[in-house]
């Protein structure tokens, strides 16, 4: 029977946790202003690749590094950076557990991506994968969800990262299952935190996110 209940409590944890979480909030509340999906790829504004390639170049010619112009200053490399830096970003504490995305549409800017009482859930989640006999190939999958976000031309964009959001949630999902059967007290306490974010939250999307909205007039 332990084993067989296992998969419902990860579940119900799972639901839970996504059903909390400001990003699902916002994108049920916008959804017909937010689709059809119409983002821009980074790709599509080659113009300001060449600038940046254009301007890097005169910079090091200018400089003592002459030589290595060519090499340093080039559209792969131009792009490589850029695709890393958004890569990366999109691990932003700012992001994930702060404001969210720059869109007001995706976020409420008062609130991050995620509850910032998610946290404790994602580090012990991490913690317990990392215990795992096949956690190279675990953390291996959970790297490549982020990937279709940074080929969209808008930084922390909602709708691209959410196979990266559903890892999380599913990581912080393990997280809390784990620290309910280890440390129920700490649990309790955790619980507590997190619903009283959540009432914080809901306060601001009801009351004063859609005057923010408005002010915005972004539709």
């Amino acid at each position: 029977m332990k084993h067989t209940d296992k998969p419902y409590k990860l579940f119900f944890i799972f639901i839970c946790l996504a059903s909390l979480s400001p990003w699902v909030w916002l994108l049920v509340r916008n959804f017909t202003h937010i689709f059809p999906y119409k983002e821009p790829f980074v790709l599509e504004n080659h113009q300001a690749i060449i600038h940046e390639v254009n301007t890097l170049r005169g910079e090091i010619l200018a400089s003592a590094f002459k030589p290595l112009a060519k090499f340093i200053a080039n559209k792969p490399v131009i792009i490589t950076r850029e695709f890393s830096i958004r890569y990366l970003s999109l691990f932003d504490p700012h992001f994930l557990f702060i404001e969210g995305s720059r869109n007001l549409l995706k976020s409420s800017r008062q609130s991050g991506t995620f509850l910032l009482s998610y946290l404790p859930f994602i580090l012990s989640g991490i913690y317990k994968l990392s215990q795992l006999k096949r956690r190279k190939t675990i953390f291996a999958l959970a790297a490549i969800t982020p990937i279709p976000a940074i080929f969209v031309q808008e930084r922390h964009e909602l709708i691209s990262a959410i196979p990266l959001l559903i890892t999380l949630t599913f990581i912080a999902t393990l997280g809390a299952l784990t620290l309910l059967k280890q440390k129920p007290k700490l649990m309790i306490l955790l619980i507590l935190l997190m619903i009283l974010e959540f009432i914080r939250f809901h306060h601001d999307f009801i009351t004063h996110y859609p005057f923010r909205l408005i002010e915005s007039k972004l539709f």
